[in-house]
């Protein structure tokens, strides 16, 4: 069919464009159909967009290339204490605080460096023990005779400095110096003045923050792409332009019920300092896995 001199290649109805008819007449609705030209059929296999439209989308083209993609993860972690540098400093026996020599959470202590002097009537009657225990040993030029109590001492953590002390002196002392097992901050801190404490309660919670660990989760379908000893890095919004670089150290046997993701342990260095537990950062876990894919120029 022909009108003037564009040829018309079928008839639409307006209200039901499904609806196409190779002959003018009405639709089902009873409404005329209406011609479709040639020059106004587009292909379907391509989208045409106006000039100011394309512009002010700021659409543009690129060619597109064929490679090897690799995949990465990006998540989020939080910063925590690397469980191996955590100590918790406690006695085995009962007693009194004379003194808190560390006073404040926050403070940074050495390994070594003194706690707090500690009175206990138990520490001193084993004091007693060693000492008498002396007089024999020195007579027969042997120490097996006091062993026993020296080693009563020892095991309830009595410093070897103290022993020491305590033998110049020859007599007992009434507090002993507790020291700090590790180097690091005192995180918690359960101790004053004169407070009575119990075996086994915690005087202080100390950690080395020198190496921290970041925990991240990822979904199953990420496993794959996840394996101990892989590169990670950690990036802060507050720190714009800064990293660390850290590790994959262990992933997760088991799949959160509720959210269906694993839990992954990242660890990092941290010689400055600078993370700190509790701060939340973006991780990203770059696989060394390439898949076949098509790439697209930045």
């Amino acid at each position: 069919t022909k009108l003037g001199s564009r040829k018309i290649a079928y008839y639409k109805a307006p209200m039901n464009p499904n609806f196409v008819s190779l002959k003018p007449g009405v639709s089902p609705m009873g409404m005329a159909l209406m011609p479709v030209y040639e020059d106004e059929i587009q292909d379907e296999r391509f989208i045409t967009l106006e000039r100011a439209v394309i512009r002010n989308i700021g659409l543009r083209t690129v060619p597109v290339s064929t490679g090897k993609s690799v995949q990465t993860i990006h998540t989020f972690g939080e910063v925590e204490v690397a469980e191996p540098l955590l100590a918790d400093v406690t006695l085995k026996i009962d007693g009194w605080i004379e003194k808190a020599l560390v006073d404040f959470v926050g403070q940074q202590v050495s390994r070594g460096q003194p706690l707090f002097t500690f009175y206990s009537p138990e520490l001193v009657v084993a004091q007693e023990e060693y000492l008498q225990s002396l007089n024999p040993a020195a007579e027969t030029g042997t120490i097996g005779s006091f062993l026993p109590s020296y080693d009563k001492l020892r095991y309830w953590d009595m410093p070897q400095s103290e022993i020491e002390s305590v033998r110049q002196l020859g007599r007992p002392k009434k507090a002993i110096v507790f020291t700090s097992p590790i180097n690091g901050w005192v995180l918690e801190k359960h101790s004053l003045d004169g407070m009575a404490m119990a075996k086994g309660e915690r005087f202080y919670r100390i950690a080395d923050l020198s190496t921290v660990w970041v925990y991240v989760m990822i979904y199953g379908y990420q496993l794959p792409q996840v394996e101990v000893g892989q590169e990670a890095r950690l990036s802060f919004p507050y720190h714009p332009g800064e990293g660390y670089r850290g590790k994959v150290v262990y992933i997760y046997p088991n799949v959160d019920k509720k959210t269906r993701q694993v839990k992954v342990r990242l660890e990092f260095p941290n010689p400055d300092l600078r993370l700190k537990p509790q701060m939340y950062g973006s991780a990203v876990l770059p696989s060394h896995r390439q898949t076949p894919a098509l790439l697209l120029p930045l």
